[in-house]
């Protein structure tokens, strides 16, 4: 494995000295509001919807999809992905299990972490780490490379963490993929939501400009440059589709500075194509109404060059 980037580390240092000099770059997210967390939990209880929307969370859904790209090599024709963001995995005892349960049948040939394992935003890491652990230790049974980033509720000791039990952490970084002679490059971007510490130019540092990219990063908020960067295909979490949505595919918050047709699904944006994907856990609350949980497996096909890209 190679060593874990400490960029994260530093970048973390330098919000805390921030916040304490009250000049802190670091954005607010409302769900770190314990105002706003605990009002949502005390109407789901008044209500008696919290045993229903925690029901909601554990109902992982598999999303199955076929995403068609002319850059691709025919090598990587079929190559199949295994998207899940948004653990927060110690927020529900049962969700590890749950997520297991979907995954071990399944048939992938890359496994893409997305961030924000822990449930709340600060604090003692203990359980998740002791979760993901698990989790991690039987996904690696699979024997299929599994790679991750960190997400805005994840610190750097979480990536240390990751990496010692077998996921290659990449913080601002690439990884080769190769198949029969032919290469794709998966960059990992660091958090740009709270500690907007991307660095997009560190990611593609060697990599050839006709090679087929793959952007992982937890929030979609960098869409408009990593299409001018070249990249072909973006897979991101965060926003959690809504999670509490009034009706389904209307969400309410996204926390991010998005189009709301990126909040959610497959997208395109110019010559990117893009994946936000919906998320595994859930934030602030146990609950979700009208937005279910996810886990994407996503299956890479070669356009054939005398057809147009929809």
């Amino acid at each position: 494995m190679r060593p874990v980037s400490d960029q994260r580390r530093i970048k973390e240092l330098q919000a805390r000295i921030s916040i304490l000099t009250r000049d802190t770059p670091c954005k607010i997210h409302l769900m770190h509001i314990k105002l706003i967390v605990e009002t949502i939990k005390l109407i789901l209880n008044s209500t008696r919807l919290g045993d229903k929307g925690y029901k909601n969370a554990l109902d992982i859904e598999l999303s199955e999809r076929e995403l068609h790209f002319k850059r691709l090599p025919s090598e990587f024709d079929g190559f199949r992905l295994l998207h899940i963001s948004d653990l927060h995995i110690d927020g529900m005892p049962e969700l590890k299990d749950k997520m297991l349960e979907k995954i071990m049948p399944l048939e992938f040939d890359l496994c893409l972490l997305g961030g924000d394992y822990r449930f709340h935003n600060s604090g003692n890491t203990r359980n998740v780490c002791d979760r993901m652990r698990s989790f991690i230790s039987e996904l690696i049974k699979k024997n299929k490379p599994v790679a991750g980033i960190l997400g805005n509720h994840d610190e750097y000791e979480i990536a240390k963490l990751l990496d010692q039990a077998g996921v290659a952490m990449l913080i601002n970084e690439s990884m080769k993929i190769s198949r029969n002679g032919a290469d794709i490059f998966v960059c990992g971007l660091d958090d740009c939501h709270y500690y907007s510490s991307q660095n997009i130019a560190d990611s593609l540092a060697g990599i050839p400009t006709d090679s087929f990219k793959i952007v992982l990063s937890h929030s979609p908020e960098l869409y408009a440059e990593a299409e001018k960067a070249g990249f072909d295909l973006y897979l991101a979490g965060h926003t959690h589709g809504g999670q509490i949505c009034p009706v389904p595919g209307f969400p309410v918050l996204i926390q991010a500075k998005i189009p709301r047709s990126l909040a959610s699904g497959i997208w395109n944006y110019k010559n990117l194509t893009g994946l936000t994907n919906r998320g595994a856990g859930s934030s602030g609350a146990p609950a979700r109404f009208n937005c279910p949980p996810e886990i994407a497996l996503i299956t890479l096909r070669k356009e054939p060059e005398n057809e147009a890209k929809d």
